[in-house]
């Protein structure tokens, strides 16, 4: 289904030049309307009054941030060899990124031009399991990882990626028919900048297809299921996007929304009995992906804007 959120209808998303650090204002819209929305691990999160997001305040300082997300893979997994971390990652997260990979092709077939040149970017493409989609689907795909060990793993399995920390890699004049961040944006500082990266690296007309934690699902309107949701954990996820907050975020970054979908991963308190544990997690992946309750959010957007110039 397409947008019906059109409260952006007939303006142009504008957005104040960001704030510092230390001073509360939302990181999409730069309102200062917050509210408390919860705390977890000695952290606070609040509500924007304009825009619905969902964000740790004050945000961490930059270098934490970084430090934060460049060195999990390292943390967690430092003493598995690549071929072990790549087995554990298909093991836990498998049923996330097995769910999700294919529809994103998918979903690139369905929107992409045939004259693209079908060359495609996954930003935070961990140890290349939906690269491997990609590419079996024909597309000229490469990835840049943070993390150590998901870039070996990956480079071991000739899946072209490159270690590095994608808003400060330099890409030269490389273009981008395709640009996917799956679970990369809740991780960011700063996420505006982040989508103009996307921007300037992609050719008029390309797609950028994003995935991230939804907050206007039951885990966000809910206390007793927010207090549960396994997607609040700061500083690790700094951001909950709502439907109205991704919107603002892509349009004032130059990308149009094409398409939203709901699906589920964070898992309700009922698939939590042990004794029909598999059959309930079905039945409920299957309900909420159906209803579009689910705690991920996902979007494909096309470019509108030459580089450099947002609305």
């Amino acid at each position: 289904m397409r947008p019906t959120d059109n409260y952006l209808a007939g303006i142009e998303a504008e957005r104040v030049p960001p704030r510092g650090a230390l001073r509360k204002s939302c990181p999409v819209c730069a309102s200062s309307a917050l509210r408390y929305w919860g705390s977890k691990f000695g952290y606070e999160l609040m509500k924007c009054g304009f825009c619905s997001h969902v964000s740790v305040q004050p945000l961490p300082p930059t270098d934490e941030i970084r430090r934060g997300y460049s060195g999990f893979a390292e943390t967690s997994y430092v003493t598995m060899p690549s071929a072990d971390y790549y087995r554990h990652l298909k093991k836990d997260e498998g049923g996330h990124i097995g769910h999700v990979s294919p529809l994103v092709v998918r979903l690139v077939a369905r929107y992409s031009s045939d004259t693209a040149a079908r060359q495609w970017l996954d930003i935070g493409a961990g140890s290349g399991y939906l690269l491997e989609q990609a590419l079996l689907a024909g597309w000229d795909a490469q990835g840049i990882e943070v993390g150590h060990w998901g870039a070996m793993a990956a480079q071991e399995r000739h899946i072209p990626i490159v270690q590095g920390l994608f808003e400060d890699y330099e890409f030269g004049a490389q273009r981008f028919d395709v640009l996917s961040a799956i679970d990369v944006l809740e991780h960011t500082g700063d996420v505006y900048q982040f989508i103009r990266k996307c921007r300037d690296l992609a050719r008029l007309g390309s797609l950028l297809v994003v995935a991230l934690p939804c907050s206007s699902s039951p885990h966000g309107w809910l206390g007793f299921l927010r207090r549960r949701w396994a997607m609040v954990g700061p500083p690790s996820h700094l951001h909950y996007f709502s439907h109205r907050s991704l919107v603002h975020l892509l349009k004032s970054g130059g990308f149009e929304p094409l398409e939203f979908m709901r699906y589920e991963v964070g898992g309700y308190p009922i698939g939590k009995l042990q004794l029909v544990r598999k059959s309930v997690d079905k039945i409920a992946r299957f309900v909420v992906d159906r209803l579009a309750l689910g705690d991920q959010i996902l979007v494909v957007a096309r470019s509108v804007t030459m580089p450099g110039h947002g609305h």
